[in-house]
């Protein structure tokens, strides 16, 4: 299976064949420096066909990533594309951009999210679990930092690496036409193609009554305590997020139904508006005879809540109950891989203060141990 993959949406555009017969599938690559692929696309694709002994027709398709990046580099890509697909008569494949960054790290499971630099203070972001796409959007640096709490970070500019720091990204190389080769090999298995008359650039720009008009997005109301009537939302959205622990619906009915008393004290906590339930939390206070301990057990955000700081009030939430429980200080574990929400505990006060090996499963994981004194906070 012969390929002709093209990428012009970045820094630098590159075209590569492929042969899937071959050991090294990957037969030719040119680079087009800077942004110079207005004039060195088609030239760089008729050289390295000739030299390869590619013919146009005898392809079994021709793969372009079509953004989101610059509009020119994307326009000409997508242009050229839908062109030699018409011209060959050979089917064509779109590949995202972002679908291509997130490919290029393992999240063992956990939610991938891949950020591009959008200019004016914005972000492409594209969020992925095990290669598939949840979502696609323009977003500003607030919006991303909500959405990506939990999950591994990636990206590949230094400008985004620099702006999304609390996240701790991963910095790789910009992707290459080369490295579409495994998404597009995908989609031609299923015989998932495109049609070169209808398909358009992926910009993820905004309409311009999105621009102007800028609507708020609703925020969740303030965090209330749960209750019974709460469970079958908890345990339907627990089980909607990957991440979250999963409990039998009987754990949280017996936080629910007698919790808050004894030496050992629990509490669930909600955060919902009148699209129903956006998140929860669970947390616990150990009393002793010399001071309290109180443990942040569990918090889970549904998708839609991801982008409203929704984490961030219940965490809220659960560590006062926990201080009007008697708690002097706060305990709690997490994947060592959630830098989104090691960013967010660590702005909520928590400091790590030790690992715990193997701790997780399904992946397997270390978990981050990190703690909070309670001792003067308001």
């Amino acid at each position: 299976m012969r390929l002709l993959l093209i990428h012009t949406a970045g820094g630098e555009g590159s075209v590569a064949l492929g042969d899937t017969a071959l050991a090294q599938a990957i037969v030719a690559t040119e680079a087009l420096p800077g942004r110079t692929s207005s004039e060195r696309l088609v030239p760089a694709v008729r050289r390295l066909m000739e030299a390869s002994g590619f013919r146009l027709s005898e392809l079994a398709a021709v793969v372009v990533v079509y953004g989101p990046g610059s509009f020119t580099g994307v326009r000409v890509g997508v242009s050229a594309a839908k062109g030699l697909s018409e011209a060959g008569g050979v089917p064509l494949v779109a590949v995202s951009r972002l679908a291509l960054l997130a490919a290029a790290v393992d999240g063992a499971g956990e939610a991938v999210h891949a950020v591009l630099d959008a200019g004016r203070g914005e972000f492409y972001y594209g969020e992925y679990v095990r290669q598939r796409c949840l979502r696609e959007a323009l977003m500003a640096r607030e919006d991303v930092i909500a959405a990506a709490a939990s999950g591994v970070v990636v990206v590949c500019e230094e400008k985004v690496a620099e702006a999304l720091a609390e996240l701790r990204p991963k910095v790789l190389e910009e992707p290459s036409a080369a490295d579409a080769l495994p998404l597009a090999l995908e989609r031609i298995v299923a015989g998932e193609f495109d049609d070169a008359m209808t398909l358009d650039a992926n910009y993820l720009r905004r309409t311009d009554a999105e621009i102007f008009a800028k609507p708020a997005l609703p925020r969740a109301a303030k965090p209330r305590v749960g209750g019974a009537a709460d469970l079958a939302e908890v345990v339907a959205l627990e089980r909607r997020v990957v991440e979250a622990p999963h409990w039998a619906e009987a754990e949280y009915g017996a936080i629910v139904g007698g919790g808050a008393a004894g030496a050992v004290r629990r509490g669930l906590f909600v955060a919902e508006t009148d699209e129903g339930l956006l998140g929860f939390a669970v947390g616990k206070v150990i009393l002793s005879a010399a001071d309290g301990v109180g443990e942040l057990e569990s918090v889970a955000v549904d998708a839609a809540g991801r982008r409203r700081g929704v984490g961030r009030s219940l965490c809220e939430a659960v560590i006062g109950w926990c201080r009007e429980q008697g708690a002097v200080e706060m305990e709690l574990e997490v994947r060592a891989g959630s830098s989104g929400a090691i960013a967010l505990y660590e702005g909520l006060g928590f400091g790590v203060v030790g690992r715990r090996g193997g701790y997780y499963r399904e992946p397997d994981e270390d978990a981050v141990l990190m703690q909070l004194k309670l001792a003067g906070i308001k």
